[in-house]
């Protein structure tokens, strides 16, 4: 977005610096607004994280915009560069939510940020991890699961289903002990 040129769009939304830094461009959109009185919030921060604007994010942490448990957003985002800038600069993601960033960075099929949670961070993958992985429909990310370590199981299979990827169903079943009977697991065939 050419910043000199949508400055009448600019003053007519009180929180553009928010729409800004969820812009490609979206430094150079806030700095911009800045010089015209425009104001930051934890808003505009978390536009930024969501949108994997990470120069942006290092300069409003820098600056002291407060940090709450926005780093969830960045999981959604997929944006590994952002969650890095957050630990290192702000400490936001602390191990509770670290946890529950790991448990959506599965849930969402997002490989690099669980690479980057169990390489990096230590966390380390759990069955109802390989749940969450199969119903994603990442086969990627079942496959990595169960390389570190994640017990594959019948109710993978369950979830797989749910997911819809014949190919999971397919790892699955030849991982973990074959396909449940219909019904689901404990059913009488």
């Amino acid at each position: 977005m050419d910043w000199l040129v949508e400055n009448i769009w600019a003053s007519s939304y009180p929180c553009c610096c928010d729409y800004a830094a969820a812009c490609p461009d979206g430094l150079e959109g806030v700095h911009y607004l800045r010089q015209r009185s425009y104001v930051v919030s934890m808003r505009t921060l978390s536009a930024a994280a969501r949108a994997g604007n990470v120069d942006l994010v290092a300069e409003l942490l820098a600056e002291g915009v407060e940090a709450s448990s926005f780093g969830m957003l960045t999981i959604e985002g997929g944006h590994v560069n952002v969650m890095h800038e957050l630990l290192v600069a702000s400490h936001t993601l602390r191990l509770c939510m670290l946890n529950i960033a790991f448990d959506l960075a599965v849930l969402h099929g997002n490989l690099p940020a669980a690479t980057w949670m169990v390489e990096e961070l230590g966390l380390e993958p759990s069955t109802l991890h390989t749940l969450e992985a199969a119903q994603s429909g990442s086969l990627d990310l079942v496959t990595y699961l169960h390389e570190r370590g994640a017990k594959m199981t019948q109710k993978a299979v369950e979830y797989g289903a749910q997911g819809g990827n014949r190919a999971i169903l397919e790892w699955l079943a030849a991982h973990s002990g074959g396909i449940p009977p219909p019904g689901g697991i404990g059913a009488v065939g």
